[in-house]
This record gives C-alpha cells, sequence and structure tokens, in this order.
C-alpha cells in the first residue's frame, strides 16, 4: 500500500499542476492533504456515504469525466478488488462528495476543478486496476 500511496501523491501533485492551474499552491496541497486523510481512513460508512451522494455529483467538469468516476465505484463495489486499491478509489469519491474541500463546489466554474484533480490522480494511481471497470481488455 506504501508504494501505491507514493505513487499517488507524486501522480496527484503533477495532476493538481497541469489540470488545476486555477489553483493556488495551497490549495493544491490542501487537496492532497484531504484525499489522504479520507484515503487512510476509508470505511465502509463512507462507501454508504458516497452511494447516497455520488450521483448528485454528474454535474459541470465532473460529468466530463463520469466514466472514470463510476469505474472507480465499480471498484469499490466489487469484492474481489484489492483493498489498498480500494482506499484509494474510497478517499477519492469521498472527496468529490464531500461539500468541505480545497475550493468549495458552490464556487461557480472553479468549485469542482480541485474535485476533477483528486479523481483523474487516483485513475492514473489506478489505471491498470480500474481498466476492467471501464470495459477495456488488456
Amino acid at each position: 500500500m506504501r508504494q501505491q500511496k507514493y505513487a499517488t501523491n507524486i501522480r496527484m501533485d503533477y495532476v493538481l499542476d497541469k489540470k488545476s492551474c486555477s489553483m493556488t499552491s495551497d490549495k493544491k496541497r490542501k487537496s492532497r492533504e484531504l484525499y489522504e486523510q479520507y484515503a487512510d481512513g476509508a470505511s465502509e460508512a463512507d462507501v454508504k456515504k458516497i452511494a447516497s451522494k455520488l450521483d448528485s455529483m454528474k454535474k459541470g467538469p465532473i460529468a466530463e469525466i463520469w466514466d472514470s468516476v463510476t469505474a472507480l465505484w465499480k471498484m469499490i463495489k466489487d469484492p474481489h478488488a484489492a483493498w489498498g486499491a480500494k482506499a484509494l478509489a474510497i478517499g477519492a469519491l469521498l472527496y468529490l462528495v464531500s461539500p468541505v474541500d480545497a475550493i468549495p463546489d458552490i464556487i461557480p466554474v472553479v468549485g469542482l476543478t480541485d474535485d476533477v484533480g483528486v479523481i483523474v490522480a487516483a485513475v492514473a494511481a489506478l489505471a491498470d486496476s480500474l481498466n476492467k471497470y471501464k470495459g477495456i481488455d488488456k
């Protein structure tokens, strides 16, 4: 898990630098810290929270990456998926459904940019594992 988490942190830093240009370095740091907190504390209660709120998040820039969001959700629900991978997916989707993050979701235009960065970073870290949930055969 530690090696995968380290890789995720590197990718997350890269994604937040490249994809979320409107975010200050403080906002990028806060995004990474919240995501790590969510992933480290992932639980069954978190899965229920995600289930209750996920559909309402298909809007704005999140709608453009919805296939990635649903692939992360399918991984979480798969009883055969590795727990470490599930924890990363849970962390990313918790970040998405949480109203408390680096850039509050209610801010027009930019409110979901940090959420997109976190989802893209998680997808990059889990790319090979997510292929089967996206319907991509290797």
